[in-house]
């Protein structure tokens, strides 16, 4: 194997070659051709059989020599030849080397020279395809050239220069010392190393290999190239079955070819897909014979360089290349197109800037038949589309001349528009032609027309204003044929200064005639572009024909000036005009049905004005348009005229369209010829609104009559506006549909609203349809519901909720939906007959906070299935109850923690519960979002007799919280609902109880108990002693015995916390029916918990036997480096069922270096398991540091490997195995780690199948933001090389059983055919943080690879930083600053242009005053006045901010390492240019690129804040409503827990730009403030946002204990807020938050702005919440009320404010509504719907005064809740209950009422606690009527009956039997 090295740009190096057959090579003297000796003796030469050949020099003078080639023959002893006409130009020039390839008579000839020329007569006319193809700058030293000359008359074929380069770029010298033959042997290789520097990368350099064969050779070669490591075959060898049955071939390979005789391997691989260091090049010669020795070996010749740097072409230059140039080659050159070239844009008045160029592309063959490739692109090497980085935009063959034209707007055939920069070319081209190449800037002259003709407006188009430009083509530039190619340019400047914005009103038509005398096969195409790149075209063809350009573009609203350029495409030279027409729209004001007729001609538009009046609530909108004569099209917008198009922000120019065809007569009939716009609901406001009518085209009878006439089409308008008519609906109280006519003439809805939301509360919705009514199944009636405004006509506006029906249907609205809204108005739109009912019922529950351990009883009613069944009655009762673990004070809280929700003792029917955690209970199929703990499924049925409960387990809440003990939830929530009753009259009763606290006795070890334990319960124990000797020496053997036949029961085993879950804990037994338990419990412990429990009993208790042994064994000390051999002696009897180990890595006080880490090997022949734990025994449940297993008879390996990397500690390990028969165990502390360096190469070797770590310190001062840790793995070879990284502690490598799961990012390496041996690893900048990186890197052989393993694995690791070349500007909190981006980057290489992201860098202010308080001080970066366009910002703390895909100026090395072999691959980020070899290199300045891999913020919504970035806001995120559209600001908001004492990057970047030649100007600022504004109670704050900026106020709120709270905001003037409260400061850190918009429309029902805390369930427990309010363009009040000021006492009956009906009955603090009417009417229709309960008795129909009474007071306390001493509102008292029950003489139950039976837990004590209708304001009179103490009139619905004159002692019989029976 011959090793022969090539170095390249180094100076003064020799440069071997491996050529053919007779060489020489000397150092010739001065000789001319006269003498053959002569020649002989000074020359350098070679010969074979009669020919001689010879070179040297000839002295032309004293300064000058010149080289020479001379062929004698020595037969005829004449020369054949004798050339010294190579190079005559005055640099020396010798030739001292030649070898013949006499097979081919082609002679090689080493030239040396001194200097560099260009003349005719020198080498480069023979080197212009060469590896160099001059002498380069300077002069002096003597570089090597190589010619292949045609022996036969010596004339060269090809060659080129061999230099050397100095730093400074100046030639240096190179010799040739040798020139020889090659040949390779069977079975070999020939291996070349080329080493690749930054300069050949940062110059866009390629490397060229070549490689060829003479066609009269033998045999076959094959030729491998990679990176970092010899190359060669991979896999079998043909020489196999000489080598046994190890594969032979070990080499991997990224580049191979295979060459049979006269065949080439050729490449030429781009910088961008090289990397620095060493290349390697084996050429083998796969076959060898075995029998003979071989005479006549394969032959090669190899070329290998790195080329020139794409060649510099000057513009409006050409290039020509020689036929003699390699057709394999592709020769790269580059233009530079400057802004001076493109001129862009200062919208000059001679029109001759960006928008009249171009850059044409040109290609031209020197012949006709002959071909070449060429390929153009930007920014970086052009080439074919293939699996490289090379890429282009526009490719194509050419035979002859070929050209492509890169235009200031692309075009299909070229999709890219036109800017400055570098742009790249490269050609290839056919054996022997030779091209020329050339790029220039071109222009076109374009005719300003101008001097418009100003038309005024007459008729019906009077007031208008328009103006014509008009131009007739000229006999002058006819004659000529415009351009000489066909081509007439002209450009009319609309607008005609530095501003395209246009009045609305306007729009523009081009009109094309050709005139008379035109052939009527001519046509004429005219195309139009406008300065920011829309076209259009039209085609005329014939006499005076004529076509029309009315884009929609051009139309009202949508219509912006500019310079627009006309091209038309006219080769026969036929006459035409040019007609242009910038219009104004006639704007006509409308009223509300006003019908106007009005004509309108094709293109024309016409705008009517209406403004909106008196639209309240709602209303809609809509506008019939009739037309005859032809066809029109109606377009309508809010407050600006309308057209068909956007405006260039991307809002709509309408909100509605339609179009009328008119018929051919002249009446307008609806049904055929009319269309009508609509605007609903939701998109009608009270603003003005232009509605556009548009000429479509006119028809009109008998019009072939006379085809000359230009008849109008006709149209009728007429708009009128609906406003929905608004009934008012109370809670509870039924309505009837009243129309009486559509809603398309006067439309209804209802409207209720709902001013408080307590937590809990649900709204049901029921519609019942009058009985004689039938509907067709497709024809249902509808009840559509929304919040906040009026209900949709139309698919235009989203309805929340509806349903359908023929009967009866329902909506019921869960919290979650209504506590979006806090408060609300809800607007019900009933699609139904007269005669349908509605009613809302609003179910307002009280939820008791319950005490842990206490025992609550209750009833409730099951499901009601009747369809109209009122009062609302849900089968449901809500509890709360708390666990506060105060880990402040008790840090063990959690170990005796279980939890039982149990509910029990239930009678008279069956219920089930659901518990969840969170601040809300949880209703199934409500749609809601799943709290974190959500339970449904365990007690679903509970009867008499049958008891069922929920638990809450520690493990399981711990999981939920991700971990983290303080993150657990404290409150929680208990749902308790009815299944069925089993009598119609009687509610279910349940006892509820949350057990918290335990039992727990004490377990003495070697001791036998008998003990009893109920059925579903369980029997605590602490095992005494409660901890494992240490070190561990025994295990604990449990036994549970003497169960009765068919009961059983579960053992349940957890150290250091409380036992009490089989799918929680981690040792588990059951009985089942074996009557016993008989384990062993193997893991160590230090705190043991072991329960029974009760699983099945016969007689509810059952009894059994327990005993826990502890069972002595004997561990074996395993030690490091060692091997144990369990071999099945006396002491190892087989199977080992379980051998135990103790392995301790270190005596006490000696520890092993950080990067440590611990191996454990097994061998056997037998299937095996080892256990690794630390500390303990090792077991399942208890083997913390790793598992293995193995089963030889199916892997076909003898090992088990188990390492603990991630967690590795000194310390005791122990190790259990388990195995079917002998073993060895291996035991191993690997303290190797070796230390890498920054910047520095380590290379390595490892055996395959080992691991090694490696440590890298990263230190404070090293890094910038934007850096990024990149660690090449690379060089591999001999098997494959996986790697991990991770930060402060061990990398792993995760096994299949989730052990050493702890890298932050890994590779992969492979070896092997067609791969790189090439990977990185990559912390990317976003994530990289300063200390110490630990690297795991493990050798492994190649999947396939051969079997003999091939040797140890070498590889290099390089880790280096690196970073994007980004230098962001310092800023200042409080200082704003002005900036621009431009999105488009036409003049992307002017320094002053402005950039396409700008990064900023600000600290926190530590002022004096309102400085920067540690996590209270918070900021707001602030974008505002942004001009011409929409923005993004993102803010990231202490890492440059930056988006996923951008432009940067650094190295792509290891920019990102998604790739499509990762497991975690994202297609939608395409990541490395090359996936497959994960190699990149080189700059692209210019290019949009993937430059990190994803991330998305943790702080924002999925999917809205990615790359590095925390906080994000964007410009775009209202891009549904159009108001936003017109953003000119967006903030984030930097909350004080993330405003830490560090630098902070801020990046503004662009989504989209209006304009091409206006940039987007903003406004940026970070606004520090100190802390939030304190909101006093009962007082109000205003503030405002303005300038159409977007921005954050804060303000906290405190109470000294938990109190009611309450916060509205009102809008006083403009759009709207966002209000959010929270329960902390930092929106991660807040465990409740309320938000609601609050919108300026409501400003005369400011309750629809609360938020409110009312009851104490809704309390989250907090003292201090703060305040967010975000918006733009308003002006609002903030106020806060808390306790009892959320409180109304009535004056006097409370008439005057409100009550009627419950006038007198609230005599106490209630809870604050703003319109006490609405509870009153609630508690009115409520008292109705209870009377008609109560009223219909056995015997008797009405009811007494006194019920009469008691159940008006009842109605009115259930609407009208009582405040307590913090201002929360209570529930109903127990007693107000009772004393409608007395009264009465009827329960509620037996009235069909079980939800109000007094037993429920809906009531409470009125003694114990405070409530509504308790004793303290209400009281029995003397006559026992239960009244409040003012007492108004109260309406009594009695009815008479027989049974009303029995006797009072008959009615006190009944109520007593009542009661007895209750009782």
């Amino acid at each position: 194997m011959k090793l022969i090295l090539l170095f390249i740009f180094l100076s003064c190096v020799p440069i071997c070659f491996s050529l053919l057959f007779e060489s020489n090579v000397g150092s010739p003297a001065s000789a001319d051709c006269g003498n053959i000796e002569t020649i002989r003796n000074n020359w350098v030469s070679v010969s074979n059989g009669d020919i001689e050949y010879h070179v040297g020099f000839d002295q032309v003078s004293s300064n000058d020599q010149d080289a020479c080639v001379a062929k004698y023959n020595i037969n005829t002893e004449q020369f054949e030849y004798c050339d010294c006409s190579y190079d005559t130009t005055p640099p020396d020039t010798k030739g001292y080397g030649i070898l013949w390839e006499v097979e081919s008579d082609t002679i090689y000839v080493a030239f040396s020279q001194d200097g560099g020329s260009n003349e005719p007569e020198s080498f480069t006319r023979f080197t212009s395809g060469g590896w160099f193809n001059s002498y380069g700058q300077g002069g002096g030293p003597s570089v090597a050239l190589l010619l292949s000359i045609d022996g036969s008359d010596g004339s060269p074929n090809t060659g080129t220069y061999i230099r050397a380069t100095l730093s400074n770029g100046n030639a240096n010298t190179v010799s040739i010392t040798e020139l020889s033959p090659i040949n390779v042997e069977g079975d070999n290789y020939d291996i070349y190393i080329l080493t690749i520097d930054d300069d050949d990368l940062d110059r866009e350099q390629q490397w060229v290999v070549d490689i060829t064969r003479d066609s009269n050779d033998s045999g076959t070669l094959n030729a491998y190239i990679r990176f970092g490591a010899t190359p060669g075959q991979y896999g079998p060898d043909n020489a196999q079955s000489f080598y046994g049955s190890s594969d032979e071939g070990c080499h991997g390979w990224q580049y191979a070819c295979s060459m049979a005789p006269g065949e080439r391997c050729f490449w030429q691989i781009p910088y961008c897909d090289l990397i620095e260091g060493h290349w390697y090049i084996s050429i083998g010669n796969p076959n060898f014979d075995f029998d003979l020795t071989p005479s006549d070996l394969p032959e090669y010749t190899l070329t290998t360089y790195i080329t020139d740097p794409p060649i510099p072409l000057a513009l409006d230059g050409v290039t020509t290349v020689f036929s003699n140039s390699d057709s394999a080659f592709i020769q790269h050159y580059t233009f530079n197109v400057t802004a001076e070239d493109l001129d862009f844009d200062n919208r000059v008045s001679d029109y001759d800037g960006f928008w009249t160029r171009y850059l044409r592309f040109e290609l031209g063959t020197s012949d006709d038949l002959d071909s070449a490739t060429m390929w153009v692109n930007y920014g970086t090497l052009a080439g074919p589309n293939s699996d490289s980085c090379v890429f282009n935009i526009q490719g194509f063959s050419c035979s002859g001349q070929c050209i492509v034209d890169f235009l200031p707007c692309g075009t299909e055939e070229v999709p890219y528009n036109l800017r400055t920069g570098v742009y790249y070319v490269s050609v290839q081209h056919d054996e022997g032609v030779g091209y020329t190449v050339s790029a220039s800037i071109r222009s076109d002259d374009y005719l300003l027309i101008d001097n418009p003709v100003t038309i005024e407006g007459t008729g019906n188009r009077l007031g208008v204003t328009d103006l014509m430009y008009s131009y007739t083509s000229t006999s002058a530039e006819l004659n000529v044929n415009g351009d000489g190619d066909g081509n007439y340019r002209y450009v009319i400047d609309i607008a005609d200064v530095d501003d395209d914005d246009l009045s609305d009103n306007q729009y523009l038509l081009f009109n094309f005639t050709a005139l008379a005398n035109n052939n009527a096969d001519e046509s004429i195409n005219f195309e139009v572009f406008r300065d920011d790149c829309t076209r259009y075209n039209c085609v005329v063809s014939g006499d005076e024909s004529w076509c029309t350009i009315d884009a929609e573009e051009l139309a009202p609203c949508s219509l912006k000036g500019g310079r627009f350029f006309i091209r038309a495409e006219n080769p026969g030279a036929a006459p035409f005009r040019i007609d242009v027409y910038q219009n104004e729209t006639v704007v006509q004001d409308i009223m509300d049905s006003q019908t106007i007729t009005e004509v309108v001609y094709p293109y024309e538009y016409q705008e009517y004005f209406y403004e909106a009046a008196s639209v309240g609530q709602g209303a809609t909108l809509t506008v019939d348009i009739c037309a005859i004569c032809g066809e029109v099209e109606a377009f309508i917008r809010p407050d600006l005229p309308a057209g068909p198009s956007f405006t260039d922000d991307g809002i709509a120019c309408s909100i509605d369209y339609c179009r009328a065809s008119g018929p051919d007569d002249t009446s307008f009939e609806q049904d055929n010829n009319c269309c009508t716009l609509f605007l609903d609901t939701c998109e009608y406001q009270q603003r003005g609104y232009y509605i556009g009518v548009r000429g479509v085209t006119t028809s009109y009878p008998d019009i072939d009559t006379n085809e000359h006439i230009s008849v109008p089409a006709k149209y009728q308008i007429k708009p009128y506006q609906t406003t929905i008519d608004l009934n008012t609906l109370y809670p509870s109280c039924i309505e009837t549909v009243e129309y009486q006519y559509p809603w398309t003439a006067v439309p209804q809805q209802f409207t209720v609203d709902i001013e408080s939301v307590n937590v809990g509360a649900m709204l049901k919705f029921t519609m019942r349809l009058p009985s004689q009514f039938a509907t067709e199944v497709d024809s249902l009636a509808s009840m559509y519901i929304q919040a906040n405004r009026t209900v949709g006509y139309s698919d235009a506006c989203d309805t929340e909720f509806q349903c359908s029906t023929s009967g009866t249907c329902n909506v019921i609205i869960p919290y979650c939906a209504l506590s979006s809204y806090c408060s609300a108005r809800y607007y019900i739109w009933a699609d139904a007959p007269r005669g349908t009912e509605i009613v809302v019922e609003r179910y307002d529950p009280y939820v008791p906070i319950i005490h842990n351990d206490v025992v609550y009883h209750g009833s409730i009613n099951h499901p009601n299935t009747v369809d109209f069944d009122i009062p609302w009655t849900p089968n449901s009762q809500i509890y709360r109850f708390d666990l506060d673990p105060k880990l402040y004070e008790n840090e063990n809280y959690y170990e005796k923690f279980f939890v039982r929700v149990q509910l029990f003792d239930v009678s008279q029917g069956e219920v089930h519960m659901t518990v969840n955690s969170g601040h809300s209970p949880y209703f199934p199929d409500s749609g809601c979002a799943d709290p974190m703990f959500l339970d449904t499924s365990s007690c679903t049925a509970a009867s008499d007799g049958l008891d069922c409960y929920v638990e809450l387990q520690y493990s399981t809440l711990l999981s939920l919280a991700g971990g983290d003990e303080h993150s657990i939830p404290h409150s929680f929530w208990i749902v308790v609902y009815g299944n069925e009753q089993e009598c119609e009259t009687h509610a279910i009763r349940y006892s509820v109880v949350v057990q918290t606290h335990w039992a727990i006795t004490y377990y003495p070890i070697d001791e036998t108990i008998c003990n009893t334990v109920e059925e579903d319960e369980y029997n605590f124990h602490r095992l005494r002693p409660r901890e494992i000797e240490h070190p561990q020496a025994s295990y604990l053997r449990i036994r549970i015995s003497d169960l009765d036949i068919d009961e059983s029961v579960d053992l349940l085993v957890q150290d250091n916390y409380l036992a009490s879950s089989l799918e929680d804990t981690h040792f588990t037994a059951s009985s089942g029916t074996s009557g016993s338990i008989d384990v062993n419990y193997i893991c160590g412990y230090h705190d043991l918990y072991l329960s029974v429990y009760g699983n099945v009993a016969t007689d509810d208790v059952i009894d059994y036997k327990m005993s826990v042994e502890k069972v002595p064994v004997r561990v074996k000390d395993l030690f490091v480096d060692s091997v144990y051999h369990a071999d099945d002696d006396d002491d190892d009897a087989c199977p080992h069922e379980h051998d135990f180990y103790r392995f301790r890595t270190l005596e006490e006080g000696r520890g092993h270096h950080p990067g440590s880490f611990m191996r454990v090997l097994v061998d056997s022949e037998f299937p095996t398991q080892v256990y690794v734990n630390k500390h303990d025994f090792a077991w399942e449940g208890c083997a913390d540091s790793g598992y293995g297993e193995n089963d030889p008879a199916i892997t076909g390996t003898t090992s088990v490997n188990v390492y603990d990397f991630c967690d590795f500690t000194d310390g005791d390990y122990f190790i259990t195995v388990v195995s079917d028969g002998p073993y060895y165990i291996y035991t191993d502390v690997r303290d190797d780690a070796k230390e890498l360096t920054i910047g520095e190469v380590f290379r390595d070797t490892v055996e395959p199948g080992m691991y090694q770590m490696y440590t890298l310190e990263i230190c404070d001062d090293w890094t910038e933001a934007d850096d990024r840790l990149v660690v090449e793995i690379t060089d591999v070879e001999n098997g494959d090389v996986f790697g991990w990284i991770r930060l402060g502690g061990n990398a792993g490598d995760p096994d299949e059983y989730g052990y050493n799961t702890c890298s932050h990012d890994n590779a992969f390496a492979d070896y092997g055919a067609g791969e790189s041996g090439y990977d990185f690893l990559l912390v990317n900048h976003c994530d990289l943080e300063t200390g110490t990186y630990y690297i795991l890197i493990r050798a492994s052989p190649h999947e396939g690879s051969p079997e003999r393993n091939c040797e140890h694995v070498n590889f290099r690791l390089y880790p280096y930083l690196i970073d994007y070349q980004i230098d962001p500007e310092v800023i200042h909190p409080n200082t704003p600053i002005t900036d621009a981006v431009d999105l488009l980057q036409i003049n992307i290489i002017e320094m002053d242009q402005a950039p396409i992201a700008n990064y900023y860098v600000v600290h926190p202010l530590a002022d004096e005053g309102e400085g920067y308080f540690e996590q209270i001080s918070h900021a707001v970066a602030r974008l505002s006045n942004v001009q011409g366009g929409l923005l993004h910002m993102k803010v990231m703390c202490d890492h440059l901010a930056i988006s996923e895909f951008t432009v940067i100026n650094g190295e792509i090395y290891g920019l990102v390492s998604n790739s499509a072999d990762d497991a975690d691959f994202d297609p939608d980020h395409y990541g490395l240019l090359i996936p497959e070899w994960k190699m990149q290199s080189g700059r692209f300045p210019f290019l949009y690129n993937n430059i990190m891999d994803h991330r998305d913020s943790e702080y924002e919504p999925l999917g809205t804040c990615t790359g590095c970035g925390d906080l994000c806001c964007s410009m775009d995120n209202f891009d549904d409503l159009d108001i936003y559209r017109r953003d000119k600001s967006c903030a984030i908001w930097v909350p004080s827990c993330y405003f830490i004492w560090k630098d902070f990057y801020i990046m503004v970047t662009p989504i989209g730009q209006y304009a091409y030649d206006h940039v987007i100007d903003y406004t940026l600022e970070l606004d520090q403030t100190r802390d939030y504004i304190l909101l006093q109670p009962d007082h109000n704050s205003v503030n405002s946002f303005e300038n159409d900026n977007w921005d954050y106020d804060f303000f906290y709120s405190i109470s000294a204990e938990p109190e009611s709270m309450r916060w509205r905001v009102v809008v006083t003037e403009g759009e709207g807020v966002l209000v959010t409260v929270r329960n902390h400061r930092c929106p991660r850190q807040a465990t409740w938050a309320k938000s609601v918009w609050c919108d300026a429309a409501y400003f005369d029902r400011p309750w629809m702005c609360d938020i409110e805390i009312p009851t104490r369930a809704a309390h989250p427990g907090d003292n201090a919440y703060f305040v967010s309010v975000y918006g733009k363009n308003a002006t609002y009040s903030i106020a806060f009320w808390r306790g009892r000021e959320n409180c109304h006492a009535f004056t006097g009956s409370g008439r005057n404010e409100g009550l009627d009906f419950c006038a007198g009955l609230v005599p106490y603090n209630t809870w604050r509504w703003d319109h006490y009417s609405t509870l009153d009417h609630e508690a009115s229709c409520f008292f109705e719907q209870l009377y008609e309960h109560f009223r219909v008795q056995p015997c008797y129909t009405g009811v007494t005064p006194e019920c009469n009474a008691t159940l008006a007071a009842f109605a009115c306390y259930e609407s009208f809740h009582r405040c307590d001493e913090q201002g929360f509102y209570t529930g109903t008292c127990r007693e107000a209950c009772e004393a409608v029950t007395y009264e009465c003489a009827n329960l509620f139950e037996t009235v069909d009422l079980e939800k109000y039976d007094c037993t429920s837990s809906r009531y409470l004590d009125g003694n114990a606690q405070t409530c509504t209708g308790n004793p303290a304001y209400a009281n029995l009179e003397a006559d026992h009527l239960f009244l409040a103490g003012e007492q108004d009139p109260i309406v009594l619905l009695y009815e008479s009956s027989s049974a009303s004159s029995m006797s009072v002692s008959i009615i006190l019989s009944a109520f007593a039997i009542i009661f007895a029976l209750m009782f």
